[in-house]
């Protein structure tokens, strides 16, 4: 029953109830991250790539209604490419300041990485991925 591996019960009644859970049980090897790799994974190799969308991770600048250069930074080269459609997703990454005490500062990419259940955290940002942390450690015990 995979269910019981993403912490939720199926009864004989069909309803799905969520499991008692703690912190310790996630870890590098629970299956819980390995399912996190294998959804991101599954949605670069297999969605995007049958739609028949490139995906160029680099630097891009607008150079006309139809153009836009593109530098990789993995390989330093730079290229113009021409399409009908340009669609620019930018996505976004966490952002550390520059400000006294960052060096104990986490982002959401390493919260699954710690080795143990903070006590304590102030939770900083409005998005939604700061508010479902938020939740997720306020749900696990976590002041």
């Amino acid at each position: 029953d995979d269910g019981n591996i993403y912490n939720y019960n199926m009864n004989t009644s069909n309803n799905v109830t969520q499991q008692k859970h703690s912190y310790s049980q996630y870890s590098l090897h629970h299956p819980f991250i390995q399912e996190i790799t294998r959804l991101n994974n599954v949605y670069q190799n297999f969605v995007l790539k049958n739609a028949g969308v490139e995906v160029i991770e680099a630097r891009g600048t607008l150079t006309g209604p139809n153009s836009i250069q593109v530098h990789t930074t993995a390989t330093g080269e730079s290229s113009t490419l021409t399409a009908k459609n340009i669609l620019i997703a930018v996505g976004g990454w966490p952002f550390k300041p520059d400000i006294p005490g960052i060096e104990h500062a986490i982002t959401s990419n390493e919260i699954f990485y710690l080795e143990e259940q903070p006590k304590r955290m102030v939770v900083v940002g409005g998005g939604f991925i700061a508010l479902e942390f938020a939740t997720i450690m306020d749900g696990l015990g976590t002041d």
